[in-house]
């Protein structure tokens, strides 16, 4: 008769064959272990696996076992939160073996958690063509959902304008993700009318890095210094008003380059469409438009700057005479427009920041930015939470809308920190001229500057330091008799308080004369400006800013006529018999807040016998 067998030991059995080794030598064995591991939630060691049989990989391998490795580690990955290299791994399945539906289902879910939606939804819907099985049709109602929101044409681009110029913003797109640049989070914004802006494709949360741009893609005035035209600049010996046209004359020899590093950049640069309503490149009409203002000026003696400066560099750069001189102009419009100033390696440099020069201004700033020494890179941070398709806004600083329209083509409705230039002068025949003349001669801000003839570009506030310097040169230019002995001993000549009556009443009349000199340059009146802006009607942005800007000029100058006017009134009255003007003032106060700072200040000297 036959034996009969042993009773086998499951539990023996189980364990040996758990103690069996991988052969680490085999890609079957390891993707069969890598598998094994994931359905554990073993993600780590499923990682590992993949990735050890994806190194013995050959040319000769068969395509489908490198497809599936690929597939299968960029799950891996995608679980673990590295999703760039997921994204890699899906790309490289897809291409080994397109026949096979889930390696664009690894790919698209890589493309989606970055962000990359419109990539992400052709991955979904060719996964799903080719194999119905496949339940996606929720990925593909949501990103769809996300792409019409975000009006998206590309996974960096969107708007309705983007399609204009939309091979230029793929290849600057292409150009700086291929040099390290890190955009997920974000998208380029594009107008109808050619506007641009950076806007958050998901909801994020305050310090969330939005981008993060490589020390390589920084445009500096040290790599123009350092380029052949820099060189030649600098061995002609020439110097330059400023160093920008370094940068500006780079700009023109690389603009048209193809083989240049730059030439993406600089074709983004080139169809800026605010560089069209800078005042330097408005018609004459517009210019005109400008006459009385701050700006007008300043254009007037910019472009004779930028001539001048031109001029000077065709005499001895031979490679710059190939250039007209609004191709210098603009050229160095674009650099003022975007050039910031950041510190590298404890050194002060200043750049040009791809990407980063599209954030437009706003108030108050959602973004900081930093140059990180330890990583090389300048990264990009939420500094408050932002809601999926909102814009990223940074901060230009406090500046006056003549600034804003001077240095970048736009103007801010309503501008808290609007500015106006008051002339003042000193008459030759006031008291004690000469003692006058001898000491602001010696005062460090007025040696250089001049004295007889001073500008003050003030702010309507009792807290703005022009504002201060503007009263305190006035109390001391019109002081005589006995306000003038005041000033024997040493005194600051910025910080001089009321000194009594008369004297600011010398003061006020000098301010309101100034106001309304200036007022008289302006060739329309604001009502008629207060009504274009009501109408909202205008030929172009360039009226539209030209408008905007003079009116706030005017409305600083206004301010100051009326705080002279109330001033005057208030000094002119008998308080001799009151014995506290400051609540009489204040019952029948109807001043804003920075006159009533101002009223507040003079007060003291209403009923001192000492300062009448």
């Amino acid at each position: 008769a036959r034996a009969m067998p042993k009773p086998r030991n499951r539990r023996k059995a189980k364990k040996e064959k758990k103690n069996v080794a991988v052969d680490m030598s085999d890609p079957f064995a390891l993707k069969a272990e890598g598998v094994k591991a994931a359905s554990k939630g073993d993600w780590k060691k499923a990682e590992s696996m993949f990735s050890r049989g994806i190194d013995l990989l050959t040319k000769q391998t068969d395509k489908v076992l490198k497809s599936r490795l690929y597939g299968n580690r960029s799950f891996a990955r995608g679980i673990l939160g590295a999703w760039d290299q997921a994204l890699q791994d899906g790309r490289i399945c897809v291409e080994s073996d397109p026949s096979w539906a889930k390696g664009y289902l690894r790919q698209a879910s890589a493309l989606s958690a970055l962000q990359h939606y419109p990539e992400a939804l052709k991955s979904y819907q060719k996964a799903k063509n080719m194999d119905q099985k496949l339940d996606v049709k929720r990925q593909i109602e949501d990103i769809s959902q996300k792409i019409k929101e975000l009006q998206l044409e590309s996974s960096f681009i969107g708007g309705p304008g983007a399609n204009h110029h939309l091979k230029v913003y793929k290849d600057f797109i292409e150009w700086m993700t291929s040099n390290g640049a890190k955009l997920s989070s974000v998208y380029l914004h594009v107008t109808s009318q050619g506007d641009r802006g950076v806007r958050v494709k998901t909801n994020v949360d305050t310090d969330t890095q939005l981008i993060t741009i490589p020390q390589k893609l920084l445009l500096t005035i040290q790599k123009a210094k350092e380029s052949d035209i820099g060189k030649a600049i600098q061995q002609s010996e020439y110097k330059l008003r400023s160093k920008h046209s370094y940068m500006a004359c780079f700009i023109l020899e690389h603009l048209n380059q193809k083989a240049s590093f730059w030439y993406p950049y600089l074709q983004v640069a080139r169809r800026a469409p605010v560089l069209e309503t800078m005042p330097i490149f408005l018609p004459e009409y517009y210019q005109n438009m400008l006459k009385g203002t701050v700006a007008g000026e300043t254009v007037r003696y910019r472009a004779e700057s930028l001539r001048d400066e031109y001029i000077g560099l065709c005499s001895v750069v031979e490679g710059i005479r190939k250039y007209s001189l609004s191709d210098f102009m603009w050229a160095r419009c674009v650099v003022l427009s975007r050039i910031i100033g950041l510190r590298v390696k404890q050194a002060k440099i200043s750049a040009m920041v791809p990407f980063l020069d599209m954030v437009n201004h706003g108030y108050p700033s959602s973004c900081t930015w930093r140059f990180l020494d330890q990583t090389n890179h300048l990264t990009i941070t939420a500094s408050q939470p932002l809601v999926a398709g909102s814009e990223i806004l940074a901060n230009y600083g406090r500046k006056c809308n003549s600034r804003f329209f001077l240095n970048y083509g736009f103007t801010v409705t309503p501008n808290p920190n609007n500015q106006a230039v008051l002339m003042v002068s000193m008459d030759a025949n006031s008291p004690h001229y000469s003692e006058k003349c001898e000491f602001l001669k010696k005062a460090p801000r007025y040696v250089d500057s001049g004295w007889e003839h001073k500008e003050f570009q003030v702010l309507p506030s009792t807290t703005d330091m022009n504002f201060r310097r503007l009263f305190s040169f006035l109390r001391y230019t019109r002081a005589k008799g006995k306000d003038f002995d005041m000033f024997q001993d040493a005194f600051d000549i910025e910080a001089i308080g009321p000194v009594s009556v008369r004297n600011e009443i010398e003061v006020l009349r000098c301010i309101s004369e100034c106001s309304l000199r200036a007022l008289s340059r302006f060739p329309s009146t604001i009502q008629a400006d207060h009504k274009r802006i009501k109408l909202n009607r205008w030929s172009s942005p360039g009226h539209l800013h030209c408008v905007t800007m003079r009116s706030s000029e005017r409305e600083v100058l206004l301010w100051f006529q009326h705080m002279a006017q109330e001033g005057l009134k208030i000094l002119n009255l008998d308080w001799s018999g009151v014995r506290k003007p400051s609540n009489a003032l204040r019952k029948g106060s109807s001043f804003g807040m920075s006159l009533s700072a101002y009223i507040r200040m003079i007060t003291p000297m209403l009923n001192n016998p000492n300062c009448i």
